[in-house]
């Protein structure tokens, strides 16, 4: 398995959406939805679990329109 599809712990997603100056805007059930500047969608997640699983990472990346390599190497330095 490639080291750029694995999961992420979500304290690390947390600190990783305020570095882009993102903030929490809600929470509908169990999905916590996070508003960030520049994007025309919010960053949606499962809050509650411990990690995020690697797709909803790429699919949030998107919406961000963030590299995924830029991502990792940010991950790697950062958490």
């Amino acid at each position: 398995m490639s080291k750029f599809y694995r999961p992420v712990s979500t304290k690390c997603w947390i600190k990783f959406l305020k570095s882009l100056d993102c903030h929490f805007k809600r929470q509908k059930s169990s999905h916590h939805v996070w508003y960030c500047p520049g994007t025309k969608r919010s960053v949606v997640f499962r809050g509650e679990e411990k990690e995020i699983p690697a797709f909803h990472i790429k699919t949030n990346l998107k919406t961000l329109e963030i590299d995924e390599v830029k991502f990792w190497e940010w991950i790697d330095k950062n958490c």
